[in-house]
């Protein structure tokens, strides 16, 4: 069996962000929507409040001001995401014209940072009104996706300086 190159792996990698993208753009309009008709059904059955004491260490019954909360944090987090997804595309892009040592990359992964830490700032601020264990797992998520990003930013900037003076010697 062949291997696959990198580039093959990039478009196949991006094919399937496209996909997540047009779901998100799909999806995240409707959020206000589905949000409601969840809070409407699910949480009519028997047994959800006990769910819902365990998972999200709430008192059982949301409030409106945890459910406006919630949408909130729901529809920055698709928006986030959405943005997310934007800039992974243009780096699979990159990384399929063989040219991922550019400071197009750099840029996108500093925005892909960027945009999680905001999140995390949200999700603190949230936290400090409605205390909730899976906000608490999503900012420690964001603060590693950010790191992780920052990181890899500022080794994509050396590389594209290296490879840029590499050029020039040539």
């Amino acid at each position: 069996m062949e291997k696959l190159s990198v580039s093959a792996l990039s478009k196949l990698l991006r094919y399937a962000l496209y996909f997540v993208f047009c779901l998100g753009l799909f999806v995240t309009p409707f959020i206000h929507y589905l949000l409601h008709t969840f809070r409407n059904t699910v949480m009519n059955t028997e047994g959800f409040e006990e769910f819902l004491k365990f998972s999200m260490l709430t008192r059982g019954n949301i409030t409106s001001g945890e459910y406006y909360s919630m949408v909130a944090e729901v529809y920055l987090l698709g928006i986030t995401m959405l943005f997310i997804v934007s800039r992974l595309i243009k780096i699979c892009r990159s990384t399929e014209r063989e040219t991922p040592f550019e400071k197009s990359t750099y840029r996108a992964l500093k925005h892909i940072a960027v945009a999680s830490f905001i999140s995390v700032v949200f999700y603190i601020v949230k936290f400090l009104f409605f205390p909730a264990a899976p906000g608490l797992m999503l900012a420690f998520t964001f603060i590693m996706t950010g790191l992780i990003s920052s990181v890899f930013s500022q080794l994509i900037k050396k590389a594209a300086e290296i490879k840029e003076e590499n050029d020039y010697t040539v």
